[in-house]
């Protein structure tokens, strides 16, 4: 979704027929240039997403009891998913919620 919104936005810029063609590439080039924060925030938003419901069930499966652990790990999570949907905000970007995933794997977990 985000590769497929930047791809859109970087081919209007370079196709802009306003501009010269120099203006085009560079418009087109500060489009990719400005989605880099959101690819690395969402790489990093799904390795914590997943190391979060890895230690979950992990966790789940070895009756360990560290609600402290628990916390810091969702607090982790949300943080990370947080960054991304200011990221994805400021790109016009709609983002699911992270609450259904959490709840479905809180469930699958018992």
């Amino acid at each position: 979704m985000i590769h497929d919104d930047m791809h859109k936005r970087a081919i209007k810029a370079a196709s802009d027929e306003t501009v010269d063609t120099a203006t085009a590439e560079l418009n087109a080039h500060n489009v990719i240039r400005a989605y880099n924060p959101v690819i690395k925030l969402h790489g990093d938003a799904i390795t914590v997403w997943q190391l979060w419901v890895t230690s979950l069930l992990s966790a789940y499966k070895d009756d360990v009891e560290d609600t402290d652990v628990w916390r810091r790990l969702a607090a982790n999570a949300f943080a990370a998913y947080k960054d991304l949907a200011v990221q994805a905000l400021r790109h016009d970007l709609k983002i699911p919620s992270i609450l259904v995933p959490m709840k479905t794997a809180l469930k699958t977990a018992e």
